[in-house]
């Protein structure tokens, strides 16, 4: 997957020496985050997503949610911004 950086809104306050200068970081971060080499490399399952994946793990999370649709009339989601920590719980009235 290529990521293409649209700049046309940013010459006014980002400038080309700017970009010029913070490649090579850029870089050694493509580079650590691909090889997982850099820290926090234990948090990386998402790099290679959606193309590899537990199906079978899937599958049984399409399974719990047809359950709880089923199951349940409200379903409160309490979470940290979108992280895998995120917590679920249906809830029966």
């Amino acid at each position: 997957m290529s990521v293409r950086v649209d700049t046309q809104h940013l010459s006014g306050f980002v400038g080309e020496n700017e970009y010029k200068a913070l490649a090579p970081q850029v870089k050694l971060a493509h580079e650590m985050l691909h090889s997982g080499t850099g820290l926090g490399n234990d948090f990386i399952g998402w790099v290679d997503l959606p193309t590899n994946y537990d199906k079978e793990e899937f599958a049984r999370i399409k399974e719990a949610a047809k359950r709880i649709q089923s199951d349940s009339q409200v379903f409160i989601v309490i979470g940290i911004g979108g992280s895998y920590l995120a917590r679920a719980q249906p809830l029966s009235f």
